[in-house]
């Protein structure tokens, strides 16, 4: 189905409207996800201050995590939302959801470790995290 032929379906100017708007939502959370994580990144890679602390190397795996699934997850899953049907084929559906699950699954344990790590470096005592 063409854009033309898709953007006749619609029943109205208003409804349309709504759908880009909707859609614009979707890149910016997209985006958004995609340069925090970066930041993330980047700011302890470059920062000799944030690099001492061991519990941010938790942090910045957490945020690569992170930034794969905005990159490999998200957008075909944008897609599929918008467009209401998949239309990759049937194994690339497969690997997008495998992808999704092992990398969700991959960030849940992200969190766990560095909440585990942060209450052990508070029942020791220490403030420094190092």
């Amino acid at each position: 189905m063409n854009f033309g032929e898709w953007t006749a379906l619609w029943p109205d100017e208003d409804c349309w409207s709504r759908f880009t708007e909707w859609l614009g939502a979707v890149k910016a959370v997209i985006l958004t996800a995609i340069l925090g994580n970066l930041l993330v990144m980047a700011a302890v890679c470059r920062d000799r201050q944030l690099r001492k602390i061991k519990t941010n190397y938790f942090i910045v795996s957490l945020a690569f995590v992170d930034l794969l699934v905005s990159v490999l997850v998200m957008p075909f899953g944008a897609i599929e939302l918008v467009q209401d049907i998949w239309i990759y084929g049937e194994m690339f559906c497969l690997v997008r959801t495998s992808l999704d699950v092992l990398l969700t699954t991959a960030s849940i344990f992200h969190l766990c470790c560095i909440s585990l790590d942060r209450s052990y470096h508070e029942s020791v005592g220490t403030t420094d995290l190092g």
